[in-house]
């Protein structure tokens, strides 16, 4: 049996943000510069700016997913050096577009692991930490091994 109806559904529009990859893993050197990009696409129909931003990360939680730092320093910490384009991007409904950013690892720097995030969050940076909102946020985790010798510690 068929039922036919005289009103008509409109969908909602789709949204999101998609970023690739979603680990960027690496080699690294003190002192040298290294280059990166992501590729993102903005899902929805519409145009839309979201905000870049790097922070760096605490560790890993029991399900192995990174707990990201609130402004706490960390003994892995590279966000700062990461160097980004712009502090925003404004794509247009569907658009693709990659963007580049770039590593400079610091000349003195502890061997080892270092890691941080790459994120486009769709509320502006004040809005991230003094109010509520509902919004929208993707990121990449960057992780480079930094050359040297490494001393390991037991318990």
């Amino acid at each position: 049996m068929v039922f036919l109806s005289g009103s008509t559904a409109e969908a909602q529009s789709a949204e999101g943000l998609k970023i690739i990859p979603a680990v960027i893993e690496d080699r690294g050197d003190p002192g040298k510069t290294y280059s990166f990009k992501l590729t993102v696409t903005n899902l929805s129909n519409e145009s839309k700016t979201y905000y870049i931003f790097s922070q760096d990360i605490l560790g890993l939680d029991d399900e192995g997913l990174p707990i990201f730092s609130e402004n706490e320093p960390t003994e892995y910490e590279m966000s700062t050096w990461i160097r980004l384009p712009s502090e925003s991007v404004t794509l247009e409904g569907n658009e693709t577009r990659e963007i580049p950013f770039t590593v400079v690892v610091p000349t003195e720097v502890s061997p080892g692991s270092h890691f941080s995030g790459v994120f486009l969050n769709a509320r502006p940076p004040k809005l991230r930490t003094i109010g509520t909102a509902v919004g929208l946020q993707v990121g990449t985790v960057v992780s480079m091994r930094i050359s040297g010798e490494e001393v390991e510690e037991g318990i």
